[in-house]
């Protein structure tokens, strides 16, 4: 999944460089450090993004766990005192 991230991300930094040199009709690989750049700094991004989605489902499940059992104490202790 991390490699295909990075991939991803430093085709999309690049090709971003070359869209931005085209709809400025200059010439594709002007200043190629631009493009080597805007490819790291889009596998960089693209990774973030995939570690803060694991993070992020990480501490979703913990909390439907927490509220799952919240939940069943408050119709166990709840359910069965309430009923006449």
């Amino acid at each position: 999944m991390v490699a295909t991230a990075t991939l991803v991300g430093a085709l999309f930094g690049a090709g971003v460089q070359f869209y931005s040199n085209a709809v400025r009709k200059l010439p594709a690989m002007r200043e190629p450090w631009k493009h080597v750049l805007g490819a790291g700094l889009g596998a960089v991004c693209a990774n973030e993004i995939v570690k803060f989605e694991e993070k992020t489902k990480v501490e979703l499940e913990a909390q439907i766990e927490e509220s799952k059992k919240a939940n069943r104490r408050r119709f166990q202790v709840g359910g069965a005192e309430s009923e006449p």
